[in-house]
């Protein structure tokens, strides 16, 4: 395992991961021994979870994933099996006592193959598909993530930040939070963590989503945190607009929870000196315009 993603791991959870971080990779060599894999790498990416590479005894290379918190680990493969088939990897096998997972590789490497041409085109089609089925029972809500979570953290980072946040970014979050709206529309199981590394492509082009942080909620919430967090470095306006065609979701509904998203995030780069931050703002105000 990398320093880098220990480092990670730790600054995400805290200092009691460090034991874990020292077992897991024991944890993974025994759930691969007993599969019949070889394990022959590690894929050092993201924030939440440890990944390794392995091969089957067909040569077939797949994924084994261990998560620290067993929440995280059953939330995200009820996400994963409700949704297949579909757009997202295949379960192969689940160490329950562990929170180990055998999943399946995409593009036939750990990040996957290439995307296509029209690749927001496809993401946006493939989120719809996702949209398309009943929620199941026994996930969090997005309610209550707003509620429980998100508001507060806003206004205590604000308190925080002593005002050295730009002025204009937090009036307009603040006030798309006084416009959001739920509950008019079906609830679905929510991806929510349309990050571009959370999506990607096989041989064939074909979208794959992972490493979903599922709940159960308006689809507004996952359009709006596309549209603002799956490329901060290209126009935000093309995706808000795939956005409405494909969801139905019209801008004066969705730019609001695009900003809120927004400051939620300019207030967590600002706390811990990301140079994003100053993108998330142009972001907010590029987006405002479409609608105000």
């Amino acid at each position: 395992m990398t320093a880098a993603c220990r480092q990670r791991l730790a600054d995400h959870y805290g200092p009691g991961v460090t034991e874990w971080l020292d077992r897991v990779p024991r944890m993974i060599e025994s759930v691969a021994v007993s599969r019949g894999l070889v394990v022959d790498g590690q894929h050092d990416a993201g924030c939440a979870s440890v990944i390794a590479t392995a091969t089957d005894g067909l040569g077939t290379r797949l994924i084994l994933k261990a998560w620290y918190d067993h929440d995280r680990f059953r939330n995200e493969l009820i996400a994963l099996r409700h949704w297949s088939p579909g757009p997202v990897p295949g379960v192969r096998h689940v160490d329950g006592t562990r929170a180990v997972a055998v999943l399946d590789m995409v593009g036939g490497q750990a990040g996957g193959d290439l995307p296509p041409c029209e690749e927001q085109q496809a993401v946006a089609e493939g989120l719809g598909v996702l949209h398309t089925r009943p929620a199941p029972a026994g996930l969090p809500a997005l309610d209550d993530y707003l509620a429980d979570a998100v508001l507060p953290r806003v206004h205590r980072r604000l308190a925080r930040s002593a005002g050295d946040v730009p002025a204009v970014a937090v009036r307009l979050g603040l006030d798309a939070m006084s416009r959001l709206r739920t509950g008019h529309r079906r609830p679905v199981l929510l991806h929510a963590d349309l990050y571009r590394e959370n999506v990607l492509f096989d041989e064939m082009r074909g979208m794959v989503f992972i490493d979903p942080l599922p709940m159960v909620g308006d689809p507004v919430f996952d359009w709006g945190f596309w549209t603002v967090y799956y490329d901060l470095d290209r126009d935000p306006v093309g995706r808000l607009r795939l956005a409405t065609q494909t969801s139905g979701i019209p801008p004066v509904e969705l730019v609001p929870w695009c900003l809120a998203l927004c400051l939620d995030g300019l207030l967590y780069y600002h706390e811990v000196g990301d140079p994003r931050l100053g993108s998330i703002g142009d972001v907010m105000v590029i987006l405002a315009r479409e609608v105000w």
